[in-house]
């Protein structure tokens, strides 16, 4: 579902085993992420990027901008 995500839905998908390993590799660090934010106070930090996902799926679903977004504040590319 993640690889999915990763692509725009008007747009043809390239299916690869590669991009399928990359997206299990994306989702395991965003599910470390989430962990860590539930031990930790990162309101402050969360905060402004729920608004750039928010905006991002409010302009024609744009899922990777929206993931591009979660990925900006851990610090690597999806």
């Amino acid at each position: 579902r993640y690889l999915f995500l990763g692509a725009q839905y008007r747009s043809q998908m390239n299916f690869t085993f590669e991009s399928l390993d990359a997206a299990q590799v994306a989702l395991k660090r965003l599910r470390s992420f989430v962990r860590d934010y539930y031990k930790a106070d990162a309101g402050k930090i969360i905060t402004p990027v729920i608004t750039q996902v928010k905006d991002a799926c409010a302009d024609d679903l744009s899922t990777p901008a929206a993931l591009a977004a979660l990925f900006a504040i851990l610090g690597f590319s999806a």
